[in-house]
Order: structure tokens, then C-alpha cells, then sequence
């Protein structure tokens, strides 16, 4: 969530790139090989004299000087009580919080002087931190757990997330300032779309926003700047959403520019190869196998993070761009821990495969994947917002004609997971694309799914997400797509090879194989050796087994199952939970 100043003990990473760009292992196993035996960046140990920067293990408020005057409270309302905590905290070198609104009610008659500690967000999150390298020393990143009494062993809320703060030395900035009664003197709001346009304009020093056959662009980000105000408080919150805006702004303009300057539209995009299907249905690995083609190249998220000038031009800033995105990915890896279970992909780190959800996401402002809006702690930024899948197609032509302008002609490896919600668009934008698409059991993917982004949100907001109540919108939105599927004609199209999950699953290689034959593409010893390499580097449980559950769906399994049978049946779908 925030930038840490660069240690100086780290080495550069520039020097890493050849390594980086290696088959087989991920980048962030490489590093870590290179890391065996410093032990102490992974020390857990208690700091003293308040310095904060390494882990905090356990620590009681009423040790703190003035805890029992001015915590000891029962009396005040519960955003005074949770001000005057944070501002407590904050005096003791703790930078940053968000709390959760169930914490705020517990917290009013509470005799919170009895325990506070300060412990690792999860499991998997230490065992993160032991893999991922890290550029720059920073602060662990920690959960608060409030507990009942000195003698309590449950936390007083089951999430780990209910109160979450990045701890920092004394000395780090920020803006909030609070008079005794823990009540803000300085406050600070996000920017109107006009003014925060001309100053995006101002610092690029360029004005084209490209939306001259897109009127609604403007619109839309001044939907995307309303709905965070009435989301977000908090001066840090605030700052990093301002950034984020400011972020995706800028590269919409040069993104824009580099058109402007180059013959960028003159690039063909032929022939590219695209999965489709549901999220949790084996659609990343298949994306992955598939970029291990020579012949083939997909995109990486450092390209999208920051395309311009593009990249297939070379220059310095290749190697600045990547390492930049290596270090977002690190954020984000510290923020979200337990997205390295569900999605063990992430460890490439900004070399890793990008979804096409994300090339409007972004500069388009039609979407808020994670990946480009984690710093922003909040959800449905994007709701409401008009979707137009034609236009978006462009943008993702646009995108591909961007990042290989200037490198050697490959084949485009590509995967999205909204793709089949937008089939007739695709096909059009695409018409002599070989189109993917593999099929999962529909329950498996719904509770996989829920779990998934219910975890990636508990980390970006620091709340937790109630999964029974957002569980039965899951379903709904399945079944929507379900009677799509069953009633669009394009679904039959002749240019969709629909691949059976248990099919795919239980031989990778051979199912590649079929489908490279049916797409006429030649599947070369090369790259079958660079496909099983790649599988015996890259056990999907290498960071934990992810786990779900279907008890928050909010309806009979059975039942579900009986709906979605004629799906399954047409596509070969195999039921994988029991009766």
C-alpha cells in the first residue's frame, strides 16, 4: 500500500532480468535460491526501544505510556474509542489501520487495556515472506487481535484481518493529525475530475485522452472518483487512491501518445489463440502452458502495469519497468498472502501472465481488478459503470498492436475468464482467432471462486467479507451465465474448441497437443519439453492447498447440480462432489 524507501544493503535488480527470463523455475524460487542462508530477512524476533521496521510479536496496550488515562474508557461513543486507539497506536510507531465496523462496537465497553498483540496475518503469509525476495527492507505487514482478558486464547473476532496496519518508524510521513480527544484536525478529500485531469495533463505534459470517439471515458472516471469519496476515509487510504487514479491516468496518456507517434494501428494481430471459460476453471494453467510455446508469447503484467514507450523498442527502461512491477507485486503479495495459495502463479511476480480483463480495467476505467486497484480499499468502484464489449475490444487490440510493435512476430497467447459473457464481441473483434474453452463443474467453480475473491478483498479492505451474504449473488450470476451458454448460437461457433476440465487435468500435454492439431499450430518436441518442464516446476500446491467450501452458497448442492445438468451434460462435465 505504500513505497518503502529502497535499503541500501539490497542489491540491484537490473542484473537479475537474463535470469528472470529463464523457463522452468519461477523467479521468485530463483531469488530465494540466491537467498539461502540470509536468515535475516525471515527473523521473527522482538524489536526494543519502539523501533518497529522488524516484526512485533506481542505487546500490551496498557504498557504503553498513557494507555489506562486515556483507553481505560467505557464511556465514549465508538469512533472515539477506536479514534483514541489508533491515535495511541499511532504514537507508538504504528503508521496506518483500518478497522473493521464490528470491531468499532466491541471496542466501546471493552476493557481493551487487558491485551493487545500484534501477530502474522496468516500461515501462509510467514510462509510467503520466506519465499518472496524483498527489494527493499520494510515493515511486516500485521494483524490486531484484541482480546477479552489477559487470560483469553481466541481473538475477539474470528478474521485475522479485523484490524490491519503496516507498523513503520516514527519518522514516516503521514498526514493525519489528532488533538487529545483523538479527533482529526486536518482532513483530506479526493480531487473533482476536472482539476485532477488537468493535473494529470500538467505532469505528462500531454492532453490526448483518446477518447474522442469515447465520450463517456470522462464520465466514467468521475463515476470511478464518486464512489470512492463515499467509500474511503482515511488521509493513507485517500493518498493511495488519488495515486492509483493518477497512475492509470498518466499511462492512458501515453498510452495514447505512443499511438499518436508511432504506426502503432498499422500492426496485424493475427491468429491468436485465447482462452476462455469460468475463474477456478483451470484457465490460468491452461494460459500458462500455453506461453511456453517459443512460438508464442503472451502478456506480462509488467507490460500492462506500464507499457509506454513499447516495449518490443528496448531501452534502459525495460529493465526499470519490470523490477517496478516485481516490486508492486511484492505489495501486493504482502497485502494479499493468501493469494499465493489460491493463485500460486503470482510468484512470477511482473512477469506474470496478465488476464485481458485487465487491459480495460485500468486505463479504460470499466473495472477494478485487483491487480491495478489494490491499493484502493474498497470494492464496486466499478458498479454501474457502462459496459460497451465492443469498444473494450478495441482497447484490447489496441493493447496487443502496442506491446508488439517493434519485437518479432509471434503468435499471442491470451486467456480471460469474462470472455464467453462477451462471445459475439470477441468473435468480431477477432475473426481469425482459435478460441479455448475449458468447462468445470459449475458448483466447484462458484464456492472456489467466492472464496477466492472473498480472501483478495479481506486483504485490499482489511475487513472481513461475510461469505453467506454474498454468496447467494455468486450463484445468481452463475446461473445467469449457465442460460447464456445454453441459449447463445456463437456458443457452436466453428473457430471454439471446448475442452472438458477432467479432460485437461489428466494429461496437460496431450490436451494441448489436440488442441494445436485442431487449430492446424505446430506442436513442436521444443516446446513439449518446455510444457513438462514448466509442470514439474510449478506444483499448483506449493504454497499451501486453497480450500473452499460450498456451505455459503445458500442453496441445496443437489439442487444446483439438478439446474446445471444439462450444461455439464452438453459439455462433458463431470460432477466432483458428492452426493
Amino acid at each position: 500500500m505504500f513505497r518503502r524507501p529502497r535499503s541500501t544493503d539490497d542489491k540491484p535488480w537490473g542484473t537479475r532480468r537474463a535470469a528472470r527470463e529463464g523457463r522452468g523455475a519461477s523467479c521468485v524460487q530463483r531469488d530465494a535460491e540466491r537467498r539461502q542462508g540470509d536468515g535475516a530477512h525471515n527473523r521473527r524476533s522482538v524489536d526494543s526501544e519502539g523501533d518497529v521496521d522488524r516484526p512485533i510479536r506481542t505487546i500490551r496496550l496498557g504498557e504503553l505510556p498513557g494507555a489506562i488515562e486515556r483507553v481505560d474508557d467505557p464511556g465514549p461513543a465508538a469512533k472515539d474509542a477506536i479514534s483514541i486507539v489508533v491515535a495511541l497506536l499511532r504514537q507508538h510507531s504504528v503508521v496506518w489501520a483500518v478497522v473493521d465496523q464490528r470491531l468499532h462496537e466491541q471496542l466501546v465497553r471493552l476493557p481493551i487495556t487487558s491485551g493487545l498483540q500484534l501477530v502474522s496475518s496468516d500461515v501462509q503469509g510467514a510462509k510467503a515472506e520466506q519465499v518472496l525476495p524483498r527489494r527493499r527492507r520494510q515493515s511486516r505487514r500485521q494483524s490486531v487481535i484484541v482480546h477479552r482478558d489477559a487470560r483469553a486464547t481466541q481473538p475477539l473476532l474470528p478474521m485475522m484481518h479485523s484490524v490491519t496496519m503496516l507498523a513503520g518508524r516514527r519518522n514516516m510521513a503521514h498526514n493525519d493529525r489528532l488533538d487529545g480527544a483523538g479527533r482529526g484536525r486536518k482532513t483530506m478529500s479526493l480531487p473533482e475530475l476536472d482539476p485532477l485531469l488537468r493535473s494529470v495533463e500538467d505532469e505528462t505534459a500531454l492532453a490526448d485522452w483518446g477518447d474522442h470517439d469515447d465520450p463517456g471515458f470522462r464520465n466514467r472516471v468521475g463515476q470511478f472518483l464518486e464512489a470512492a469519496r463515499q467509500a474511503i476515509v482515511g488521509s493513507e487510504a485517500l493518498k493511495a487512491t488519488e495515486d492509483t487514479f493518477r497512475w492509470h491516468l498518466s499511462t492512458r496518456l501515453r498510452f495514447f501518445d505512443d499511438r499518436a507517434r508511432q504506426p502503432l494501428a498499422d500492426e496485424m494481430v493475427e491468429r491468436p489463440l485465447i482462452v476462455l471459460g469460468e475463474p477456478r476453471a483451470g484457465t490460468t494453467l491452461l494460459h500458462a502452458l500455453l506461453a511456453e510455446d517459443p512460438a508464442a508469447r503472451s502478456v506480462r503484467f509488467w507490460e500492462l502495469y506500464y507499457p509506454s514507450p513499447p516495449p518490443g523498442l528496448g531501452g534502459p527502461s525495460v529493465s526499470e519497468r519490470m523490477d517496478r512491477a516485481d516490486d508492486d507485486w511484492r505489495d501486493i503479495l504482502a497485502l494479499i498472502p493468501r493469494w499465493l495459495t489460491s493463485h500460486p502463479y503470482n510468484d512470477m511476480l511482473g512477469q506474470g501472465l496478465a488476464e485481458c480483463e485487465r487491459f480495460w480495467s485500468a486505463i479504460d476505467f470499466r473495472g477494478t481488478a485487483p491487480t491495478g486497484w489494490w491499493r484502493v480499499p474498497a470494492t464496486g468502484l466499478s458498479a454501474g459503470v457502462e459496459q460497451d464489449p465492443m469498444r473494450q475490444y478495441q482497447i484490447h487490440k489496441m493493447t496487443l498492436q502496442h506491446l508488439q510493435y517493434g519485437a518479432p512476430p509471434r503468435r499471442w497467447a491470451l486467456k480471460g475468464t469474462s470472455h464467453h459473457q462477451r462471445l459475439v464481441p470477441l468473435l468480431d473483434a477477432y475473426p481469425d482467432g482459435c478460441f479455448l474453452w475449458i468447462h468445470r463443474d459449475p458448483v466447484v467453480t462458484t464456492a472456489s471462486f467466492l472464496e477466492l475473491i472473498s480472501q483478495i478483498y479481506e486483504g485490499i479492505t482489511g475487513a472481513a467479507v461475510d461469505r453467506g451474504s454474498v454468496g447467494p449473488g455468486h450463484v445468481a450470476s452463475m446461473r445467469a451465465k449457465m442460460q447464456q451458454v445454453m441459449t447463445l448460437d456463437a456458443v457452436q461457433d466453428p473457430r471454439i474448441l471446448h475442452v472438458p476440465y477432467h479432460e485437461f487435468t489428466r494429461d496437460q500435454p496431450a490436451a494441448v497437443r489436440k488442441a494445436y492439431e485442431h487449430f492446424g499450430f505446430e506442436f513442436t518436441p521444443e516446446y513439449e519439453s518446455h510444457m513438462r518442464g514448466w509442470l514439474e516446476s510449478n506444483r499448483p500446491d506449493r504454497y499451501g492447498k486453497f480450500a473452499y467450501s460450498t456451505d455459503h452458497l445458500g442453496v441445496d448442492v443437489n439442487e444446483l447440480y439438478d439446474e446445471f445438468g444439462p450444461y455439464m451434460e452438453r459439455f462433458d462435465v463431470r460432477r466432483e462432489l458428492g452426493k
